[in-house]
């Protein structure tokens, strides 16, 4: 390092990327590893490489995160065509039935993703897939509120799992830079669940009375059964360690395997490896940064399920009918899907994540002023697409931002765990703020929505604040000569939280 970069450095004048570049030297500049690494770079084979893991990779957690959304946000579609008249449901037994799904859905979810590192990825997937598959077939045959509360707790415990491990999937599998715009496939998916969803909803619901049963009867067992499908693809396709990837040659297995082995080097030091266990699931209950996301989660989560899981309902309160409720609901879905992974892909690019939740934020915010402000279907209509562009890519970034910034196994499953647990609450919310007699306006469920995803603003920038504030104690320490020789994974001075 050159007498000029040893000066003192005024606070002010370093920018980010500098304080990325003076880590990164003072951290690897006499390692062999990154050495090696740097000599075998080769950006052809890793683009080629990576093209091939997304090919694989994105299409089967993208289709069983896609099947989970579709049977756990088909109720919404059920609904609409007749399961609230043929059940006899009241306002309030239907809004227990959606908030229900919840509260097993939230008890699972840090076991689970702790769990999620002991057991074989394909394994525990396909059997959570294969298990709400059952569940949601035996939704078909429900007669009763006493039925439907327990398909509904049955399958909230069983998906609860589900997203944050296939999220802790991408984040083992990819690295930093690259997570967004995967995890965008997800809720892509969750979209693209909705417009498919629309559109199954409209054929088979022309199947009522066929046998004997209902239109949404037919909706459950057969959507149930399609769900199966992902249980056998991840089973037989998905890998359990891309080291020994089916679908990568020789070549591009050691590249994987040497870009990997940066990576966690840069993450987490082998020997500190070593000791993950107990220390990691503690420091995760103790990192504020966890519960400034949770807060941020929420937020966004109000208005993802809210919007997600009440949209034919607000569409058909415009006066329209059932089959074309159902139709009307595909194309805002496919707006939601396409809007998110553009957002991904650019804050990615940028490797920034706040400037985008921010701007993501801003949609909803239009979209709910517009719905509660007017009575005219075409504005009210137009305020649903504007809403749509944000209401997906608020989630996806913010869970992609914590997975940036936690390194170990173990810490990140936790710390996503709890994230989501505690966001999820959301869940039981919305069930609570979309009542059937508030319907057409729902005013109490947009007016609560837009509270919580203005709120989410003040929050998402709180947790930059924090962030950036953590990155200058780590670089000034640095410069000093401070450093914390003990300090593990993301508390380490050398890790950079992204901003």
């Amino acid at each position: 390092m050159s007498s000029q970069e040893k000066k003192p450095v005024v606070q002010e004048e370093i920018t980010e990327t500098q304080l990325e570049s003076q880590t990164s030297v003072l951290d690897f500049k006499s390692d062999s590893l990154i050495d090696e690494y740097e000599g075998q770079k080769n950006p052809q084979l890793e683009k080629k490489m990576l093209r091939k893991m997304d090919m694989v990779i994105l299409p089967i957690i993208g289709w069983v995160y896609l099947i989970a959304y579709l049977d756990r946000s088909n109720i919404g579609n059920a609904a609409s065509a007749g399961l609230i008249e043929d059940l006899n449901l009241s306002p309030s037994n239907y809004s227990a039935a959606i908030s229900l799904f919840y509260v097993t859905y939230i008890l699972v979810e840090t076991p689970c993703t702790i769990l999620f590192k002991k057991v074989k990825p394909a394994v525990m997937l396909a059997t959570l897939t294969f298990s709400w598959s059952l569940v949601g077939i035996f939704s078909g045959f429900v007669k009763n509120f006493s039925g439907i509360v327990v398909i509904r707790l049955l399958l909230g415990l069983i998906e609860g799992g589900l997203f944050p491990c296939l999220t802790l999937y991408l984040a083992t599998v990819y690295q930093r830079n690259e997570l967004a715009y995967r995890v965008s496939y997800l809720f892509s998916a969750a979209a693209l669940a909705g417009a498919i969803g629309g559109l199954l909803a409209y054929g088979l619901l022309q199947m009522d009375g066929l046998h004997g049963l209902k239109g949404w009867q037919w909706l459950f067992i057969i959507e149930g059964c399609i769900s199966i499908t992902g249980a056998i693809l991840v089973l037989g396709a998905l890998p359990n360690n891309m080291e020994k990837a089916w679908f990568l040659n020789d070549e591009e297995r050691a590249y994987y395997s040497m870009r990997k082995r940066v990576h966690e080097h840069n993450l987490l030091k082998d020997q500190e490896k070593e000791k993950e266990g107990s220390q990691d699931v503690k420091a995760a209950f103790k990192d504020p940064k966890v519960y400034l996301s949770a807060i941020s989660q929420f937020c966004a989560e109000v208005v993802f399920y809210g919007f997600s899981t009440f949209l034919p309902q607000i569409v058909k309160a415009m006066g329209y009918t059932t089959l074309k409720t159902q139709l009307l609901t595909i194309p805002i879905y496919v707006v939601g899907s396409i809007s998110f992974i553009m957002i991904a892909t650019v804050s990615d690019y940028f490797k920034r994540r706040l400037p985008f939740l921010i701007l993501a934020a801003c949609f909803p915010i239009i979209g709910y002023i517009m719905l509660l402000a007017s009575n005219s279907n075409s504005v009210r209509m137009c305020g649903v697409y504007i809403l749509t562009v944000g209401a997906f890519a608020g989630p996806g970034l913010n869970l992609s931002w914590l997975n940036n910034n936690t390194a170990g196994h173990l810490k990140r499953a936790t710390s996503v765990g709890i994230q989501l647990s505690l966001a999820n609450v959301a869940g039981v919310v919305i069930g609570q703020i979309y009542r059937s007699n508030d319907a057409p306006e729902y005013k109490l469920g947009h007016g609560f929505s837009l509270g919580c995803i203005s709120f989410a603003i003040i929050s998402y920038a709180a947790q930059g604040l924090y962030l950036r504030s953590k990155n200058i104690e780590k670089r000034d320490r640095l410069l000093n000569g401070t450093s914390k020789p003990d300090a593990r994974g993301d508390n380490s001075d050398s890790y950079t939280y992204f901003l």
